[in-house]
């Protein structure tokens, strides 16, 4: 999944694909630029360590769609393009529910990368049912008999 991240100077460092699209301040400050990407789910690939840059034509098409209508202060050109790998469960689901056969075994998967933003409230959501209150959030969707359609 490729994706970009541009910099405040005009210049772009990057990932691509415009089905959801987000962005960030890069970790080092207004000095790294921006990360702007988005998610992809067109392909399944192996981590096997290569890294795939984006294509002339998906930098183009990430600029053309998703930084120029909304950021038109970044440039046209990323600094970089990096691949940015993570697990995903069929449909993009969260997996929150008791193991079939065993009770005492909680199985949460938010899932890498698209569950790390989600953290906060899963976490919360996670400890009040574990504390045997009623989450603030409805669990029942993520249920593992829901992960397999």
């Amino acid at each position: 999944m490729p994706g970009f991240v541009w910099d405040l100077g005009g210049r772009q460092q990057g990932f691509v694909h415009l089905d959801g699209f987000y962005g960030l301040p890069a970790i080092d400050g207004p000095d790294g630029g921006v990360k702007v990407a988005a998610e992809s789910y067109e392909h399944t690939t192996m981590p096997d360590g290569r890294q795939n840059p984006a294509t002339r034509r998906e930098i183009n098409r990430m600029y053309e769609q998703c930084i120029a209508p909304y950021l038109p202060w970044l440039g046209a050109n990323p600094l970089r393009t990096v691949s940015c790998l993570y697990t995903s469960t069929r449909g993009s689901r969260f997996v929150i529910d008791r193991h079939p056969g065993h009770d005492s075994v909680l199985i949460v998967s938010a899932c890498s990368g698209h569950g790390f933003k989600h953290s906060p409230a899963i976490g919360e959501a996670v400890a009040q049912w574990l504390t045997g209150r009623e989450p603030d959030i409805d669990l029942r969707p993520f249920r593992l008999s829901n992960a397999r359609r």
